[in-house]
């Protein structure tokens, strides 16, 4: 399953939310265990500050406009006080909410996002919460994915994602699950998603960048240790599927490739296609 790495609150988890409903602020509450603590704000200024309890462990953001203080630059500035800190937008699936987000994304600022009414809070709050101490590459990747993954392919994003550390087909995918390639790539149009070669990229590179963290990793021994034939075949495939440069990459790091793939996939599930930022993605 998609969350058997993270997705669980700790007892010491606080939760900023900028809310202005009532409503809303209610039904987060309910959805979070009693132990997590929720710093709750109305004035997109007050994100400035870290929360009355400390730095929180995570960021719930309606994108509001109260009192004409801009929550995107208040958000903005909160990114470059806590980078680390995972922030997710909570936004109705409106056009112009989704261009703002995916704009934030982009930047590394948004790091999630809550569809309302439709999103099952209970689940992604504790995801969200639980994204703040997840470790390890796997557990990594897969939040990324976790809130794109439905039941109908939760499946085949986990098998993408297990056989993501080289370079692998649609058509291994597919013989691994037992079914045709028509079948899987049936499944995953239903689904909302970009197609299954897209994924699989998406799920190796995200490897490559969160390896590229490491002190003592070089640009030649990711590449070689994901199959990359060369260092300028992954320079080639990480221009071509996410058109970064291996200095950008290395720049924004894991979390920055994660904002990316996050805009793409929240752009195709809301304007209900797939938008792709460049022809067809091949393996190297």
């Amino acid at each position: 399953m998609m969350s058997r790495h993270i997705g669980v609150a700790e007892a010491a988890d606080v939760l900023l939310a900028l809310l202005v409903r009532q409503r809303d602020r209610e039904a987060v509450r309910a959805a979070l265990p009693d132990c997590v603590a929720v710093d709750f704000v109305a004035r997109a200024a007050d994100l400035a500050r870290l929360g009355s309890q400390g730095e929180p462990t995570a960021v719930l953001a309606e994108l509001v406009d109260a009192e004409r203080v801009s929550s995107v630059r208040a958000l903005t500035a909160f990114h470059t006080r806590a980078s680390a800190v995972p922030v997710c937008a909570y936004i109705p699936l409106t056009v112009g909410a989704v261009q703002e987000v995916v704009r934030l994304t982009m930047r590394g600022v948004v790091t999630d996002v809550i569809i309302a009414p439709d999103t099952d809070l209970r689940v992604h709050l504790r995801s969200l919460l639980g994204s703040a101490h997840a470790q390890g590459e796997i557990a990594a990747v897969e939040h990324v994915w976790r809130r794109w993954a439905t039941a109908d392919v939760r499946d085949i994003v986990d098998a993408c994602i297990a056989m993501s550390s080289g370079a692998v087909s649609v058509s291994d995918a597919a013989r691994k699950l037992n079914r045709s390639v028509r079948t899987l790539e049936r499944q995953i149009a239903q689904a909302g998603l970009p197609s299954a070669q897209r994924i699989l990229g998406w799920c190796r590179l995200l490897r490559a960048a969160y390896r590229l963290e490491r002190p003592e990793a070089t640009v030649k021994i990711v590449a070689a240790s994901l199959g990359y034939p060369s260092p300028h075949a992954f320079a080639q495939h990480l221009q071509r599927h996410a058109t970064l440069t291996l200095a950008e990459l290395r720049a924004d790091g894991f979390r920055g490739l994660a904002a990316h793939v996050q805009a793409e996939l929240l752009t195709t599930r809301a304007l209900g296609n797939h938008r792709v930022p460049a022809g067809p993605l091949r393996q190297p």
